[in-house]
């Protein structure tokens, strides 16, 4: 996963794909982990992997249960934050 971070992650940062694609909207990674201590560990690595913190408010980690009991609510970031979805107007 770090590998596959180093490699895309300026240019999900910089909204490529959305260029690319024409999708207007602010770049974000929702990741579903099979596993709630998968979730943990993969957590545990990013915080303390230094060149993942400028992005860390681009990626969110639920674990499968968590997304299937609540999709709203499943989603933290490293920092135990959740994620918020604005209402459709």
């Amino acid at each position: 996963m770090l590998d596959q971070l180093n490699k895309h992650i300026l240019a999900i940062a910089q909204g490529s794909p959305g260029i690319k694609f024409g999708i207007r909207a602010n770049p974000m990674i929702l990741s579903v982990l099979e596993h709630p201590n998968i979730k943990v560990k993969v957590i545990e690595k990013l915080q303390g992997y230094t060149k993942f913190q400028p992005f860390q408010h681009l990626f969110f980690f639920a674990s499968l249960d968590e997304v299937k009991k609540d999709c709203g609510n499943a989603w933290k970031d490293i920092n135990n934050r959740s994620l918020f979805f604005d209402k459709p107007t």
